[in-house]
This record gives C-alpha cells, sequence and structure tokens, in this order.
C-alpha cells in the first residue's frame, strides 16, 4: 500500500478514535458550540445551517490556508458560487484522485469512478457547503446539520466521532474530507464482494458503497430494495449522481485550484495557502471588517479605525458609517499599531446606530409567546414569553446589517436567555417599548428607583465610572437612582446617586459573564415615575470602563488527548469538550 506515513497515521487514528466512539456515544447537546447561527438555502455553498467556526477552529488560520474555499454571502451570489465550486470541484478531485493512489493501485476507470462517487456524495451531504462567510455579521462560519450535530461539508457527527472532530474533523476542510473518504473508501473496497455489484460496473460500486457508508456494512446492497425505510437516500444519492449539477453552476470544469492539496491532505506543516490580499496592506482595509491581534473588530476610512471591542457588534459600526462589510481581513499588530482608533463603548454605539433598539435596563411587552433561547437564535431553555407580560432587558444582539434582527436577554422566572424582537420591518410583531412602571420584576434598578447597598464593605463613589473616588455608601444604605450607565461587553451597570450632598457613580455588578449584582446591590422600590430608562455610556481609552476589584470566574478543561497535542502545531485546535458527561 502506497500510503503516506503520516498520513496512514491519521487515517488509522481518526478511525480508532471512530470505532472508540461508536461504543460510548457522546452526549453532545443539539448545536453544540454553534454560535451565531445562520440560514441559508439549499443550494451550492450555502446549505443550513452555519455557526461560528470559533471555538472549533481558527478563522484568521481559515483565511490564510483556505480563503478561495470561503463562500461570500456579501458578494453577487451567481458569480461567487461559480467561483466558489470551481474551487471546491478541484478541491475534492484533486484530494479524491491523491488518496486513492495512496491506498491502492486502481483498476482500469476505477479512479475517476471513484473522484465522480466522492464528489456526489460531498453534494448529497451538504452541496459542497463548509465555510461561509455569513452577511449578517461578517463572522466565518461552518455548517452544522441535522440539528448541530453534523460538522462541515462531511457531516460528521459529534455524537459518535467527538474526539475526531476535537482533533480538526469537523472544521479543518481537508480533515473533514479525508475523514469521510476514510469510511467510505473501506465501503468502496466491500463493495466488489456484494453480489449486487456486477465485476467492473462502477456505478453499481458507488451505489453499493453509498448505501453502508449511510446506513453500515451489512447495508450494501439496500440500493436494490426500495422496501427498506431507507431506500430514499439511495435514490437521492444516485440522481445526484446521475444529474451531476455542479457541471451546471460552474464556470470552468478544468480549472486547478492553487492550493497545495498533496501537503493538505497529508496534514504536512508549511502547506502552501493562498492569501488573496495582503493583509497588512492598508489599501486592502477599506470596506472590510478589519479584525485587531487586540480582540477589538474595526471599520476604516483611510485614515482612522472605527471599532468595538468585539465582533458581535461590528454592525452598529457598519449602520454608523453605511457600510457592508464584504469580508474580514487580519492584519498583524505592527500594521495597526501606528493607526489612530477610536473604540466605541457597545451601548453607546447601539444607541447612535439604532435608536429603536431597546436597550440595557429599559422594559419590553411581547407581543406573542416567544422561546427563551440560551443564546441568539440557540437552544431552546424549555421557557417562554408570556403574551402582554412586560420584561427587563438585559442584553441586546442584532443580527444582519439589511434585516436588522434583533434578540432581547430577558428573565422569564428563573431562567434567562435571549427571545427573538423580530426585524425591522415586522418588530411590533415581536416586542413593543414599554414603560418602566409597567415591570414587575425589576433587575436593573432606573432612575427614580431606590436601590439597596449589598456589599458588606460598602462601595465607593465615584466622579465618573472608574473615575476618581470622592465618597463612599455604606452597606445596607438605601439611594435614590439617578441615572443609570451600561458600559462594557460584560454589561457592567452603574448608578448615579446623592449621597450627603456628594454626587457620583457606584458600581452595581455585571450581567453577563456571570451575573455579579448580589455582591453590589439591589432593587429595593418603585420609581414615582417612568424614567429615562438606562442610557449608553462611553468608552475611556481602552474603549471600555474597568470594573471595580472583583473576582472573575472562569474555567478550565482536562489535559489535551494525545492526538490533540500531535496535531495542534499544524492545525491550531482548540479544546471543546465543556459539558459534563458523556
Amino acid at each position: 500500500m502506497k500510503i503516506n506515513p503520516y498520513l496512514g497515521f491519521l487515517a488509522g487514528a481518526l478511525l480508532l478514535v471512530s470505532a472508540a466512539a461508536q461504543a460510548a456515544p457522546w452526549n453532545t447537546p443539539d448545536y453544540y458550540l454553534c454560535e451565531n447561527r445562520v440560514g441559508g438555502e439549499w443550494n451550492y455553498g450555502r446549505v443550513p445551517s452555519g455557526c461560528d467556526l470559533d471555538p472549533w477552529g481558527d478563522p484568521r488560520f481559515t483565511y490564510e490556508n483556505f480563503g478561495p474555499l470561503v463562500f461570500n454571502d456579501g458578494l453577487d451570489r451567481a458569480s461567487e458560487r461559480a467561483r466558489y465550486m470551481d474551487e471546491m470541484h478541484s478541491v475534492i478531485r484533486e484530494s479524491a484522485l491523491y488518496y486513492l493512489s495512496q491506498r491502492k493501485d486502481p483498476a482500469e476507470g476505477e479512479a475517476e469512478s471513484w473522484v465522480h462517487a466522492m464528489l456526489a456524495v460531498a453534494q448529497q451531504e451538504t452541496f459542497w457547503s463548509h465555510y461561509r462567510e455569513a452577511v449578517e455579521d461578517a463572522r466565518l462560519k461552518m455548517i452544522r446539520g441535522d440539528s448541530g450535530h453534523g460538522h462541515g461539508m462531511m457531516q460528521v457527527d459529534d455524537r459518535w466521532h467527538f474526539d475526531a472532530l476535537e482533533n480538526g474533523a469537523g472544521w479543518q476542510i481537508f480533515a473533514n474530507l479525508g475523514y469521510a473518504m476514510d469510511i467510505y473508501y473501506t465501503a468502496w473496497q466491500d463493495a466488489a464482494t456484494e453480489a449486487c455489484v456486477p465485476d467492473g460496473d462502477w456505478v453499481a460500486r458507488a451505489r453499493s458503497a453509498y448505501s453502508m457508508y449511510n446506513g453500515g456494512p451489512s447495508k450494501g446492497c439496500r440500493w436494490t430494495d426500495s422496501s427498506d425505510v431507507w431506500y430514499r437516500n439511495d435514490e437521492a444519492y444516485i440522481e445526484k449522481y446521475n444529474n451531476q449539477s455542479w457541471l451546471n453552476l460552474m464556470s470552468n470544469p478544468e480549472y486547478v485550484t492553487a492550493l497545495d492539496v498533496v501537503c493538505f491532505v497529508e496534514a504536512a506543516e508549511g502547506c502552501s495557502g493562498i492569501q488573496a490580499i495582503d493583509p497588512d496592506d492598508s489599501v486592502n482595509w477599506e470596506g472590510r471588517v478589519v479584525r485587531l491581534e487586540s480582540g477589538e473588530s474595526c471599520l476604516y476610512d483611510g485614515s482612522v479605525l472605527d471599532c468595538v471591542e468585539q465582533m458581535e457588534d461590528f454592525i452598529c459600526v457598519a449602520l454608523q458609517n453605511d457600510v457592508i462589510a464584504i469580508s474580514s481581513i487580519y492584519p498583524s499588530a505592527a500594521a495597526t499599531d501606528g493607526i489612530n482608533r477610536s473604540i466605541q463603548d457597545r451601548h453607546q454605539c447601539w444607541d447612535t446606530a439604532l435608536g429603536e433598539l431597546r436597550k440595557v435596563g429599559q422594559t419590553i411587552q411581547t407581543v406573542q409567546g416567544i422561546n427563551l433561547r440560551e443564546t441568539p437564535g440557540g437552544t431552546d431553555t424549555g421557557a417562554d414569553t408570556e403574551v402582554g407580560q412586560f420584561y427587563q432587558v438585559l442584553d441586546m444582539v442584532v443580527r444582519d446589517q439589511v434585516e436588522l434582527h434583533r434578540y432581547y436577554r430577558v428573565r422569564v422566572g428563573d431562567v434567562e436567555g435571549y427571545i427573538y424582537g423580530g426585524d425591522a420591518s415586522d418588530k411590533d410583531e415581536w416586542a413593543l417599548a414599554a414603560e418602566h412602571a409597567n415591570l414587575g420584576d425589576v433587575i436593573v434598578p432606573q432612575p427614580g428607583d431606590t436601590l439597596r447597598v449589598l456589599n458588606s464593605d460598602g462601595i465607593k463613589i465615584e466622579d465618573a465610572p472608574g473615575g476618581a473616588e470622592v465618597g463612599k455608601v455604606e452597606a445596607a444604605t438605601e439611594h435614590l437612582v439617578d441615572e443609570v450607565l451600561v458600559q462594557g461587553v460584560e454589561n457592567h451597570i452603574y448608578y448615579k446617586i446623592n449621597d450627603a450632598g456628594i454626587t457620583g457613580y457606584i458600581y452595581g455588578g455585571q450581567l453577563l459573564g456571570g451575573n455579579t449584582q448580589a455582591d453590589w446591590a439591589e432593587y429595593v422600590s418603585a420609581s414615582s415615575d417612568s424614567g429615562s430608562g438606562s442610557t449608553g455610556g462611553t468608552s475611556t481609552d481602552n474603549g471600555s470602563t474597568p470594573a471595580p476589584e472583583q473576582a472573575s470566574g472562569g474555567s478550565s478543561g482536562g489535559a489535551p488527548s494525545w492526538l490533540l497535542l500531535i496535531l495542534c502545531g499544524a492545525w491550531g485546535l482548540r479544546r471543546l469538550r465543556i459539558w459534563e458527561g458523556k
């Protein structure tokens, strides 16, 4: 067998992991680590759903090495699909040819039949969809099917192959394709001995291999049994195999990708990726999301970087500047350190960009019962809002710069999560702006409300959030709230009060990343009027107001597996197993 030693190790190791996983399936929840999910269409490059590539893989590594394999939603759909399909056709074809050559000496006609079969399998799984840059938030997505359990173009299932996914078999496109080819190749070889596969009949060989690939090793002739409950999958596969619809959408079927396919298939180091543009040349920054090494996401106008702290809020900057970013770019710190930048606090940014958006501390009334989800558009918590009930906004998220889909974090009973608040055209069919006086469950006191100090050491009064200390309030004392400021990505709360003639701000805790309000202050009584509600804060030099000294929680994973340690240097892999149990 002419298999590269490293490729052989990778294939064998992943198959061993797969066998172990099948013996004890992983109990991963639906849409596990599937953040900022977006929809799509059942067509090449854009099948639903897409979720953030991070934390499974590194977006920067992907852009730098697999840039041509990213479907860009922000470009003309037809021309982008033709370009994308030329690249993907070449990658699948060249990968399949090289893989087969390393496993055996193909018989006459076998190599082209194997390639044809793999092209059809990839269409059957996801219409060749893998990486996608979504127009909703300009984030790099990876395809996730079957309620989020299927990862990547070849839909590697996290309930059965989690170890393999943790080691790159989902997000890294060549590992994803190679993992599937390992499984399909075993079926391909076994299919030659099936009674329903005449010698030299490559179509029957492909059909039998798919039946086993999809249904297991005992299903080699499932495609001949119309009574089998999964026969329909075989019919769908052969339809794609025969129609080869990809040929109608490609611009050049003979195109050969510039990616070093052999190097990537072997998972070698130093492979030749394609960097379509120079990320350190500021000429290439305009019209793109400039992702800084320090974490901020920015828009460049030719002289200044206008930034927010997290990518989640980039749309507010784009709205302010009336620009739709076509893609992301990752310049080095050396290239950006000398550029003037402005870092907007997210709350002030949204207040300016989308005044109709309800902000943290303000009140909404739900027009219908809405599912409460753990993340925007994510896993259902099982709780729902009530029709006509009032809720206080604890966070807000906006997706899609054109449609302006909005999500609000609220508390229903003892459960916090995000509800959908409609888009630009139908927002009033989901949630309405309401007065604070109607709110029954006050979580963040508003102007006119009374709060009580909970911190046993008292809380210092500052002339501005994070500013100079001008006084102190003692534990258990009560104070009238004059103004509320919300700042930073963790939604830090500051209350303006007057204590014995001293006016200033006291810290009230954070709402995200672990609610700490119980360590600082609590609501006591209602306001005498509706008040103006919370207002966004302004950023300091680094774009956020530092919270007072307080403990910050965190989590740590277990020790990486031996395979992860071997592969992480080449692929930048991350540890992902953060739920309890299997």
